[in-house]
């Protein structure tokens, strides 16, 4: 008995050992935690270096009122120690959060200005050393110019068939750039251009060109010193196309054709020129129209005249004119018949003649008719007939008022009346 309690007894005082063991090491645990934890976060006696903080220039805007620009002294970077509470301190690789600055505000004439560099460290941080307290900065006199822009023309080798780009109409938003920057860099740019691309312009439109500054040399010119604008610029470039199309004649009449009268036009061809989607309409060229009643009024059978071309509304034409020639078939004739006034039909209803209280002027009328030689010669006049009709009148004087021929024996088209008439209407004194 006395050996089976004794075990008993060692067992229970070994496992209240462990167990006292356990709670000691989870205290000794949890006060080394405590310990680090506050050595982190609570203690101020952590310090940091960082390193390519860049200086920031500021106010640089208001170099140009005083008339100075910036040659040099951008792209510094400096090294920074920080000290602070472990937590507060930013890790090496966040520098965005530290500021390094120079005030622009202490240079007031050109040339070579050091300035001071301050730096803002973060909350709870305070700046133990920097590699640069100065910076060196390089002030110009501010010079600012317009240059003219002259275009280049990229990739123009291919446009739609038939069509040609048509540069001397080119339209620039603007024609000239504004350079503003430090003399000695600005004197530098002897001219400006504009590359446009033509790649894809098969139609008259608006493309953006991109701007370029060349040296004396004609070669790209680039610095960070130079401010221009714009850097880009609208152009519409027209594409114009061109065809040769023959000159039409047109009888307004319809009396006259190619089977009774000859025409001959010099020149007998022209070229059309305009943009190309005005082009591709259907009608580019009006035909000449020539009125036979009129043209041949006075009996003569040959008709030369110089005329004016109508194109189309944008379209252009060369040469502007033609000489034109129509020579009437000698089986077709011309014919004057003298008409009294006494054989006149007066068509006008009879209230309306008797509310306009008229009279017509006693002569005779000679009218002219163009026909077959044949068919004119076995006219009379009593084949002719002459009408008047004064209904859409009102209010009378004494002046001419038109007539109608009619040839009621001739077929439709058989005959011309060449020219117009009319005949002197006289008012009743009453």
């Amino acid at each position: 008995m006395n050996k089976s309690g004794n075990e008993r007894k060692n067992r229970t005082i070994a496992r209240f050992s462990l167990k006292n063991l356990a709670v000691w090491l989870a205290c000794f645990l949890a006060s080394y935690a405590l310990w680090c934890y506050v050595r982190i976060n609570e203690s101020s006696g952590f310090d940091e270096t960082y390193d390519n903080i860049p200086v920031t220039l500021t106010h640089k805007d208001e170099l140009g009122e005083r008339g100075l620009s910036l040659y040099s002294g951008e792209g510094n970077v400096i090294s920074v120690t920080l000290s602070g509470k472990y937590s507060a301190l930013p890790k090496t690789y966040e520098t965005d959060k530290i500021t390094a600055y120079a005030d622009l505000n202490q240079v007031q004439k050109s040339g070579r200005t050091a300035i001071e560099v301050k730096v803002k460290a973060p909350d709870g941080c305070t700046v133990l050393s920097q590699s640069m307290k100065t910076i060196f900065v390089d002030a110009d006199e501010q010079m600012v110019v317009n240059l003219d822009v002259t275009p280049f023309w990229d990739n123009n080798s291919n446009p739609a068939e038939g069509c040609t780009y048509d540069y001397s109409m080119a339209k620039l938003v603007t024609n000239a750039v504004t350079i503003i920057g430090p003399k000695q860099e600005v004197v530098k740019i002897q001219s400006v251009r504009l590359n446009v691309d033509l790649a894809d312009v098969q139609w008259t439109e608006t493309v953006m060109g991109d701007v370029e500054l060349l040296d004396e040399n004609g070669e790209v010119f680039e610095s960070t010193k130079i401010n221009y604008s714009p850097n880009q610029i609208a152009v519409t470039i027209p594409v114009k196309k061109e065809v040769t199309k023959s000159v039409d004649v047109m009888f307004e009449d319809g009396f006259l054709n190619s089977s009774n009268a000859s025409v001959k036009l010099n020149p007998s061809t022209v070229t059309l020129s305009g943009e190309r989607d005005v082009m591709e309409q259907v009608v580019l060229l009006e035909p000449v129209r020539i009125d036979e009643s009129q043209a041949f009024e006075n009996g003569e059978l040959v008709l030369r005249k110089t005329v004016q071309l109508e194109p189309a509304e944008g379209v252009t034409v060369a040469p502007a004119e033609a000489e034109i020639t129509v020579t009437v078939d000698p089986s077709i004739g011309t014919k004057v018949f003298s008409i009294p006034s006494t054989e006149i039909i007066d068509d006008t209803p009879e209230d309306i003649k008797a509310n306009l209280d008229y009279e017509l002027d006693r002569a005779n009328i000679d009218v002219r008719l163009m026909g077959n030689t044949e068919f004119l010669e076995s006219l009379t006049e009593e084949d002719l007939e002459l009408h008047l009709d004064m209904s859409s009148y009102k209010v009378l004087a004494d002046s001419k008022y038109k007539l109608s021929v009619k040839v009621p024996s001739a077929d439709e088209g058989e005959v011309l009346v060449l020219g117009s008439y009319g005949i002197k209407v006289l008012r009743n004194s009453g």
